[in-house]
């Protein structure tokens, strides 16, 4: 880091880090204390751990991978902005939300809710929309 503004950037990377890694144990630690997952979305849980396993990716990517960095600031002129917190979040994110699943299937008694056929298929037809235009872009 050599300016002020790099300064301030590591800084508040890491602030959003901490607090952003923060928010994800309270229901953590919820969900133990009662042994029960009930209020929690599954849906939600479960397509945070998709969306967070292709975050850590881009990120694993853009951080680690000369070849793909050597892209990334061929194509817009200048080097990627992934920082070391972006990793650390990013992996940090898929455990907790890993985990959280995990206690669905611990905790999780009756069959409160499904996600349903049409949901799945929404769900679905998002990615590959996702994917079409990210394909585009590269």
């Amino acid at each position: 880091m050599t300016d002020t503004g790099d300064i301030i950037s590591a800084v508040i990377g890491w602030v959003y880090f901490a607090a952003w890694t923060i928010s994800f144990w309270p229901q953590i630690i919820s969900n133990y204390r009662r042994k029960s997952v009930v209020g929690l979305s599954f849906d939600y849980v479960f397509l945070n751990i998709i969306g967070f396993t292709c975050y850590s990716a881009y990120n694993l990517s853009l951080f680690w991978n000369p070849t793909i960095q050597q892209q990334y600031k061929n194509f817009y002129g200048e080097a990627n902005k992934v920082q070391p917190n972006d990793v650390a979040f990013a992996l940090h994110a898929v455990a907790a939300s890993t985990l959280t699943g995990i206690q669905i299937f611990i905790y999780h008694q009756v069959r409160i809710c499904r996600t349903s056929p049409i949901r799945m298929g929404r769900s679905d037809i998002g990615r590959g929309v996702a994917f079409e235009i990210a394909s585009r872009h590269v």
